[in-house]
């Protein structure tokens, strides 16, 4: 059952669902707030990013339970940043691929341009 209450945070009055103490706009001022914290600095626990954002550590798990927000471990990151680098080598192996072979044909070309007008 939804009973009226008042924010705490704007103190404006909302109707409350499941114990919730914020209205929507706060709740959702503070999930962009933890969302940003998270995305400018990838590794993080639970006690930092509520540290550092003011926001309390109950929302930030409740938001984790729902599948809003992603935590990443200091593992998981080193493998990212390991295939973001094989990708940019990978790229890279094309290019000179690309590249080589563009000089071969370029070098059969003249090739064949010199045993035909020098026989």
């Amino acid at each position: 059952m939804q009973e009226e209450q008042l924010c705490l945070r704007c103190k404006e009055p909302f109707f409350s669902q499941a114990n919730q103490s914020l209205c929507n706009r706060c709740a959702e001022l503070l999930f962009n707030k933890v969302k940003e914290y998270i995305n400018a600095y990838s590794y993080n626990s639970i006690q930092d990013i509520a540290d550092n954002t003011g926001v309390e550590k109950k929302l930030i798990n409740k938001w984790l339970r729902e599948g809003r927000l992603e935590l990443v471990s200091a593992d998981a990151l080193a493998e990212k940043e390991k295939l973001l680098n094989l990708s940019k080598q990978y790229q890279e192996a094309q290019k000179t691929t690309e590249m080589e072979q563009k000089t071969i044909a370029s070098s059969n070309r003249a090739s064949m341009h010199y045993l035909k007008y020098n026989k």
